[in-house]
């Protein structure tokens, strides 16, 4: 009952996708402990720790280090929730602290990035491969937007203003990590500027799905009305870049040569990969800034930088 009230909340501030996700995990949970338990059993105090400790065990027992870590966070987030709805003792949460056998093993994942001297090598082999038009165009676009892959793939026609010159994302697009429950969510959009190099990717793919709803609309997929997420790291992979370069480990490259090779602030580079770090604490609440034209300057200079460096539009 405290997993389905938890949920009904979590419904409302969380997208569909990771909605979905952490239901799961909750059915999982209480696949493990089955119906013996009643809700004070959980109590620190009355062996609350325990018992989670030996679901903590049992993950491990499979290897499932990133996993265990996740379900007692989730188990943990859902309890304090719990206390201040007054359903569970305050000072009582047995996921309050991690477990030691939550570090056995534990490897935090890295997404691996290459150099940015090895970038023309990486674009010589997308430009000689015979992957689609749609996964190289898809691909093209993520390596100039800078933003996650499930953004891109997930790409709606009608999120380019023409007028502004600008793809605008909404904030409740999977992969991009806005707080939904908020009065004004307009706030929370993304901006991507538009650069000439885009423009050429969209123009070519207008001829392919101009008709359909997502720019990256392919028969082939039937899991997503779209591209599949994981297509852009498959490719990569199949170019050679297994353990050397993923589409999240893109993101690096982003950062470190936009400010080593192209001399841009952190700050522009980071509102543009759609981190909001600005609008954090007391003082982010007032901080309205988009520094837009930093920004499409910064993406002019990086799409043009791409180009010189080998990328075929």
């Amino acid at each position: 009952e405290l997993f389905e009230k938890y949920l009904e909340h979590y419904e409302k501030i969380s997208k569909p996708r990771t909605f979905k996700d952490r239901k799961n995990k909750f059915n999982q949970i209480l696949k493990f402990f089955g119906d013996d338990y009643s809700l004070s059993d959980y109590e620190w105090d009355k062996g609350g720790r325990e018992l989670v400790g030996t679901l903590i065990k049992s993950l491990k027992s499979r290897n499932r280090h990133n996993h265990c870590i996740r379900v007692r966070s989730l188990m943990g987030q859902c309890f304090d929730w719990g206390i201040r709805e007054g359903i569970f003792p305050r000072r009582q949460n047995p996921c309050s602290e991690p477990f030691d056998i939550e570090k056995v093993g534990y490897k935090p994942k890295q997404n691996p990035c290459i150099k940015w001297d090895e970038v023309p090598e990486l674009f010589e082999k997308i430009n000689s491969s015979t992957n689609s038009i749609i996964t190289k165009s898809s691909l093209n676009l993520y390596l100039m937007t800078c933003i996650r892959v499930s953004v891109i793939v997930s790409m709606k026609w009608d999120w380019i203003n023409e007028e502004e010159n600008m793809i605008v994302v909404p904030p409740d697009t999977e992969g991009l990590k806005r707080i939904l429950n908020r009065k004004n969510n307009s706030e929370y959009e993304h901006y991507i500027p538009l650069t000439e190099e885009m423009k050429k990717i969209l123009n070519t793919m207008r001829g392919i799905s101009g008709n359909e709803e997502y720019v990256f609309w392919t028969p082939k997929c039937k899991k997503y009305p779209h591209q599949n997420p994981e297509t852009i790291n498959r490719f990569l992979h199949r170019l050679g870049y297994k353990d050397k370069l993923t589409g999240h480990g893109w993101r690096s490259v982003v950062v470190t040569s936009g400010q080593e090779v192209g001399g841009f602030e952190r700050d522009i580079i980071k509102r543009q990969i759609g981190h909001t770090e600005h609008r954090s604490g007391s003082i982010g609440s007032y901080d309205k800034t988009q520094k837009l034209k930093e920004r499409r300057e910064f993406l002019e200079w990086w799409s043009k930088e791409l180009v010189k460096q080998g990328l075929k539009i």
